[in-house]
């Protein structure tokens, strides 16, 4: 993570994106506890409020490692769909066991990352073609799985499996980290870029060490979008295609809300937890504004306010922090 930043830098850069992170989560907190039923006193509310939150955090992860490139992978909620329609499908349909239809669904993710990276990163598609062809890819066939209708789980099916399936995900994420830390030191390109420049200067391609790190990061985006499918389909116990449309959106925003401007593009596990927060928040205060007032808002216009407004507020934290810190290094050679 070599990124130029002093290590006071990188504290004050932590303490700004955890501050305001958490001044918009109680804010977004207090419009929901205005409203009436009491949600925030329910502690099954407030459960069911963590575990969307640890899945949601999962796919930022995914979605922060592709956004480091200048990309982002647009087929994150096709493969969510497509993993908790092939978990549904076997236990529902061919009585499979947990572990089986667990590992057949995180394939399945694993797969369409895995291509999505080979296509954009050895043949250098354009991102934004092959990542909505397999979000098509992914609802086509989780549609074909349900038949057109949804498989809702039965019984206690898959009941109290989301904490193996958390620390599951968390050992993959570590583990793909230490892979991208390898090839391109996790979260900066600058490595990848000094590789590219000296191996022009060698006559030889440069794109090869940004092929390896994109191949890497979008199967480990697939992976984890898999793994919060599964997570949420253990939440809501049902699936069906098309179900978790606005997901793609969702992950660029929390990845935006928890601070990746901030250092540049680089994505942190942190963030990605933190900004997890105010976009459930965010959408749980919607429908029950929804439900007590009768007013529809997509939950997605709240998302993009938040992501905009903290855009534009880790743009400006960023560029005076660069300023003052500039200042202080140019300061002896003056």
């Amino acid at each position: 993570m070599k990124e130029g930043y002093s290590i006071l830098e990188r504290i004050i850069r932590i303490v700004i994106v955890v501050v305001v992170v958490l001044l918009i989560t109680v804010g977004l907190t207090a419009w929901q506890a205005a409203l009436p039923g009491g949600a925030l006193t329910n502690p099954r509310f407030l459960g069911r409020l963590v575990e969307q939150a640890l899945a949601y955090t999962l796919l930022a992860a995914g979605m922060g490692l592709v956004m480091v490139t200048d990309e982002a992978d647009l087929s994150v909620s096709g493969t969510v769909s497509l993993a908790a329609l092939v978990m549904a499908a076997l236990i529902v349909n061919n009585r499979a066991p947990i572990a089986v239809a667990l590992i057949a669904a995180l394939g399945a993710g694993l797969l369409i990352g895995l291509v999505n990276g080979v296509l954009i990163g050895l043949l250098r598609l354009p991102f934004y073609v092959v990542t909505l062809a397999t979000f098509s890819l992914g609802l086509g066939v989780s549609t074909i799985l349900s038949g057109g209708k949804g498989l809702p789980l039965p019984g206690q099916s898959f009941a109290g499996a989301l904490t193996v399936l958390i620390v599951l995900n968390l050992i993959i994420y570590g583990l793909g980290v230490g892979v991208l830390f390898l090839l391109g030191r996790f979260t900066s390109l600058r490595w990848l870029r000094s590789l590219g420049a000296r191996t022009e200067a060698e006559g030889q391609p440069s794109n090869v060490a940004s092929a390896l790190y994109k191949i890497g990061a979008y199967t480990a985006s697939g992976l984890l979008a898999a793994g919060a499918g599964l997570a949420l389909l253990n939440l809501v116990r049902y699936a069906y295609s098309g179900g978790f449309g606005d997901l793609t959106f969702a992950a660029i925003a929390i990845v935006i809300i928890g601070g990746a401007p901030l250092w540049k593009g680089c994505t942190r596990l942190l963030g990605a937890s933190l900004g997890s927060l105010p976009v459930i928040l965010a959408s749980n205060a919607v429908n029950l504004t929804q439900i007590s007032a009768g007013v529809r808002v997509p939950p997605a216009l709240i998302w993009a306010a938040l992501a905009l407004v903290t855009l534009l507020l880790w743009r400006l934290a960023s560029w005076v922090l660069d300023h003052i810190f500039q200042q202080k290094r140019e300061a002896p050679e003056a």
